[in-house]
């Protein structure tokens, strides 16, 4: 038990299991799947490009989009800690952030899809173009979070998988984010 009531009592990390391996491999195929519709409809402008911070920022922003969906669904997941405590976990708080940052921007261009959709498909295209870029650049917003939590005193990593991915998730989006604005 603990000595206060400030103190939480962690419980063991939740194990992987054969439904996260299937939950990870259904986003890498949805990363994939966004992925190959931008290559088919922009192939001579994404492939025929020197490789610099934006074109890897294209080809790795659906994998931290799909990926971060897949790590909330798995945290969400029982057996879990509690909200505040699962909030405090550095590598859930990436996965929120990048996810509400990608959700205000999707909010934000649902009026100019529905018109687009009047206008044609290739209206629509340069909207999930704008939403990849998006995603690229959602890496800004896990730092404040992170440094907010580390402030706070409420960094509570935890050893097990999801939070270790979803940390590796936020440093790989942060760099994303990074060499998008460093390298052309």
């Amino acid at each position: 038990m603990a000595d206060t009531p400030s103190e939480e009592v962690a419980s063991p990390p939740r194990r992987l299991t054969l439904a996260d391996l299937a939950l990870l491999v259904a986003s890498a195929a949805g990363g994939m799947v966004i992925l190959r519709m931008l290559v088919e409809d922009r192939s001579e402008s994404l492939l025929g490009r020197r490789i610099g911070g934006m074109t890897i920022g294209l080809i790795l922003a659906p994998f931290l989009l799909t990926t971060s969906l897949a790590l909330v669904i798995a945290r969400l997941r029982g057996p879990r800690p509690a909200f505040l405590a699962a909030i405090r976990q550095p590598g859930t708080l990436a996965c929120i952030a990048f996810l509400a940052f990608f959700a205000i921007d999707l909010t934000s261009h649902a009026a100019s899809i529905a018109v687009g959709s009047w206008l044609g498909e290739s209206y629509v295209k340069i909207n999930v173009w704008l939403f990849l870029f998006t995603a690229m650049n959602a890496g800004a917003y896990i730092a404040p979070a992170w440094a907010t939590l580390a402030l706070a005193g409420r960094w509570r990593p935890e050893p097990g998988w999801i939070d270790r991915s979803g940390r590796v998730l936020g440093v790989v989006a942060m760099a994303v984010d990074l060499l998008a604005r460093i390298l052309p």
